[in-house]
C-alpha cells in the first residue's frame, strides 16, 4: 500500500505535505502513512486515494478494478444500510 501511495505521489509530482492538504488533512497526514508506519481507516485513505485519483482497490490490493466495481467497493465502505441490502440481494 505504501508503495503505491508513494509512487503516485512521484507520478504526480506531488509532496506529501500537498497531498495530505489536498486531501482536507493535516500537513503531516502522509508522512505519518508513508515514513512512520501508521495505518489510515478506510474512510481516510479513501478520500486520500480520491485526492491522487487512484483507485482504493488499486491501493489495498495492487491491481485495478472495474469502475463498477469500485463503485461497490465505495458503497460497501460509505454505507451500512445499503452494503446489507446489496449482500442480501446476492446471496438469494
Amino acid at each position: 500500500m505504501r508503495t503505491r501511495l508513494a509512487a503516485a505521489l512521484d507520478e504526480k509530482r506531488l509532496s506529501m505535505r500537498k497531498a495530505s492538504l489536498d486531501a482536507g488533512f493535516s500537513e503531516t497526514y502522509v508522512h505519518g502513512i508513508l515514513k512512520l508506519g501508521r495505518d489510515p481507516g478506510i474512510a481516510s485513505l479513501t478520500r486520500l486515494c480520491d485526492t491522487l485519483e487512484l483507485s482504493a482497490a488499486f491501493v489495498i490490493f495492487g491491481h485495478d478494478v472495474t469502475p463498477e466495481m469500485d463503485e461497490i467497493l465505495r458503497i460497501f465502505q460509505e454505507n451500512p444500510a445499503k452494503r446489507e441490502a446489496l449482500l442480501q440481494l446476492i446471496r438469494e
